[in-house]
């Protein structure tokens, strides 16, 4: 079935009014009137709310297991090193220079998959940049305020601000996408106020998949070149 985009507000497990309400007010909609004259809704989070979520779940490695790591520390790194402490040694590391001075790096796990790009390779100043981030398996997650998203989950046990979204939008469908995008530093007041969303470096942005009613992967995506 063809996939349809989403617009998701808030992003939490059912049940939990007070996880309810702080999603509510971390996924926010910045709405803009078109030439046409129509009202583009964009969901956001701020880029303070993003560098604060985290990413859970467990590898083949102890030491990683049940461990929750702040996105804003996987953001930009000066040796791969620092992902491999935490997560341990990927299943499968690819490292190559497609681009003359550009590096890309490839680190996968079990259900997890983290892409590095790096620009001039030879400037010990140049860092690691996270370019993508996916996740393919329940044992892993995305938390945001205490809201929680993993691939697995039905579309019965996301919450019912989610469900009128998917209800409306699943009419004909029971296979979507959907997209948050994550808000530039220091931006975050002028959309609220009215102003233009501006995004994140490289149009960054938490994309969702729903396949045959269940959440299918979860990846935070950014045009790196």
């Amino acid at each position: 079935m063809g996939k349809r985009i989403l617009v998701i507000i808030a992003l939490l497990i059912s049940g939990s009014p007070s996880l309810e309400s702080a999603a509510a007010q971390t996924i926010k909609l910045h709405k803009k009137t078109t030439a046409q004259g129509e009202i583009d809704r964009t969901p956001y989070v701020t880029y303070a709310a993003f560098k604060a979520a985290t990413v859970g779940g467990k590898t083949s490695s102890d030491k990683s297991s049940g461990k929750e790591v702040i996105l804003g520390d996987l953001i930009a790194v000066s040796s791969l090193d620092e992902v491999t402490r935490v997560f341990g040694q990927p299943e499968t590391f690819t490292h190559e220079s497609p681009f003359g001075q550009d590096v890309l790096a490839f680190l996968s796990y079990e259900g997890f998959r983290l892409e590095y790009i790096k620009h001039n390779k030879d400037d010990p100043k140049s860092k690691y940049e996270l370019r993508e981030l996916e996740l393919t398996s329940p044992d892993w997650h995305f938390t945001v305020n205490g809201a929680q998203l993993r691939p697995g989950m039905s579309i019965d046990q996301l919450s019912p601000a989610v469900r009128q979204t998917l209800d409306r939008d699943f009419s004909k469908s029971i296979d979507a996408f959907g997209s948050i995008a994550v808000a530039k530093p220091g931006t975050a007041k002028q959309a609220k106020r009215g102003g233009e969303l501006q995004m994140m470096k490289g149009d960054a942005a938490i994309q969702i998949w729903v396949n045959g009613g269940i959440v299918d992967k979860i990846r935070f995506h950014r045009l790196l070149w």
